[in-house]
């Protein structure tokens, strides 16, 4: 049991550690971490007792679904807070 949870603790210090390179700061990343390193574990267990009951193209979104809600997320607030940064800067040069 030992080595199983020694596993899972490296897994999600991986998982974690590339969310804070992304952007993530080192507690968000450590809760997306944890949720992905359930998604994962839940995978494997359908897989395992009911391989037939999600079709691939079904894993395959719903993979994708998590991949957007705790990861990309943080991208696109970074583009948009970059993109109102931008659009600041530039209404104070035209000056009143």
């Amino acid at each position: 049991m030992r080595a199983v949870r020694r596993v899972a603790e490296r897994r999600i210090t991986y998982i974690s550690e590339q969310l804070e390179a992304l952007g993530w700061d080192r507690g968000q990343a450590l809760d997306r971490a944890v949720l992905m390193y359930y998604v994962y574990v839940g995978h494997l267990q359908m897989t395992h007792v009911a391989p037939d009951v999600i079709s691939r193209e079904a894993r395959q979104r719903q993979i994708e679904l998590v991949f957007d809600a705790l990861v990309a997320r943080r991208q696109l607030t970074l583009c948009y807070q970059q993109i109102a940064l931008a659009c600041r800067v530039q209404a104070d040069d035209c000056g009143p």
